[in-house]
């Protein structure tokens, strides 16, 4: 989705056939451009998620509310965000490097063993849970619900 001053027919053109999925040309009303963000949502397949539900775990991504077994867990936003990014790539390796750039953002200037610490705090509060988070030797995590 493109935001940009330059409204003229070609601008819009050449900002489509460059990939855009939409092309939104200053000035423009923050309801429009929500819907229109919701459209591109909705095409591309990574609308809102109501809730997701693994081992006991439900996470409520539109309340920042997390359950297990239908007991309330409090977490801190950066624990929040992680376990919801595990449990959204449930079964698949994710290194360090990746959960940094995806829930720390990519201006994260630390080191990368602080998502050991954040791991190891979301772990003791999903207490009996935390077996579904694997740490795979040199090469990240991984969220697995193993019957």
């Amino acid at each position: 989705m493109m935001l940009t001053a330059r409204g003229g027919e070609y601008d819009e053109l050449q900002g489509l056939q460059g990939g855009a999925d939409d092309y939104i040309a200053k000035p423009f009303s923050t309801p429009v451009l929500l819907a229109r963000m919701e459209s591109v949502l909705r095409r591309s397949g990574l609308e809102k998620v109501e809730t997701i539900e693994l081992g006991g775990i439900v996470l409520t991504p539109e309340q920042q509310k997390v359950e297990v077994d239908r007991k309330p867990l409090e977490l801190t936003r950066r624990e929040f965000a992680l376990l919801h990014f595990f449990m959204s790539h449930a079964g698949i390796l994710l290194s360090r490097s990746k959960l940094l750039e995806q829930v720390w953002g990519y201006d994260f200037e630390g080191d990368e063993r602080t998502v050991d610490t954040h791991v190891k705090n979301l772990r003791v509060k999903l207490g009996e849970k935390s077996v579904y988070l694997h740490t795979v030797y040199r090469m990240g995590y991984k969220f697995e619900v193993v019957p």
